[in-house]
């Protein structure tokens, strides 16, 4: 509880495959339920911001460092996120 509302932090790992290598990322991102479910799939609605980071690249990725920020609409089942931030690569 923040401040008296309901909070969860998530810590997933992302691994990104492409042609040229794997990008690994880890997340850390705090998400607040909204007490509702507007589309009614029986999920309770949240938003979250979040940070992550570079953990490991392979192939042309190997080196990379960096992180950003990100954030995130949760509507029961659909779920969309925008991460930004900025790679250097080796």
């Amino acid at each position: 509880m923040r401040d008296g509302q309901r909070v969860t932090v998530y810590t997933p790992t992302w691994t990104l495959d492409g042609k040229r290598g794997t990008l690994t990322i880890r997340e850390r991102n705090e998400w607040a339920f909204l007490g509702s479910d507007a589309n009614r799939d029986g999920i309770e609605d949240a938003v979250a911001f979040g940070t992550w980071k570079v953990v490991r690249g392979t192939g042309q990725y190997a080196g990379t460092t960096g992180g950003g920020r990100s954030a995130h609409a949760g509507l029961g089942e659909n779920w969309n996120a925008r991460y930004e931030g900025l790679l250097t690569a080796s």
